[in-house]
């Protein structure tokens, strides 16, 4: 294939990652199909690649890119599971429970402890009908 878009500068790069995690983690998504992409996620990783290899330090994409500091995708998550795929989530094992949020939240970083909470939250939620 050929070339199809190039990128020049970190700054692009970095304006590319912040459209992303933009068009993922809206309150008020256009297009509800960007937050379960996988050729998003895919995107985003090739970005996060290429700024490591243009001599961006991991600390600085670590800190960027914490689910800290993203203090309302937690609940926006637990909510579109429980709203968008309820039947879905329902019929994974916990294992699978574990990888498909862990996509939903990627190029996010997010430690497994927190990975495990996030999914015991969402059986909780289930359970309660909290949405």
């Amino acid at each position: 294939m050929p070339e199809v878009l190039r990128i020049t500068s970190v700054e692009q790069l970095y304006i590319l990652l912040d459209a992303i995690l933009e068009a993922k983690f809206h309150a008020m998504p256009n297009d509800n199909d960007i937050y379960g992409s996988l050729i998003v996620n895919d995107i985003a990783q090739r970005i996060i690649n290429a700024l490591i290899a243009c001599g961006e330090s991991r600390e600085r994409l670590e800190q960027k890119l914490s689910l800290e500091r993203y203090s309302k995708v937690w609940d926006y998550s637990i909510e579109r599971i429980c709203t968008r795929s309820k039947q879905y989530w329902k019929n994974l094992t916990i294992d699978k429970k574990r990888e498909y949020a862990h996509m939903l939240f990627c190029p996010l970083i997010i430690s497994d402890d927190r990975l495990t909470e996030f999914v015991q939250q969402v059986e909780e939620a289930l359970t309660t009908n909290r949405w």
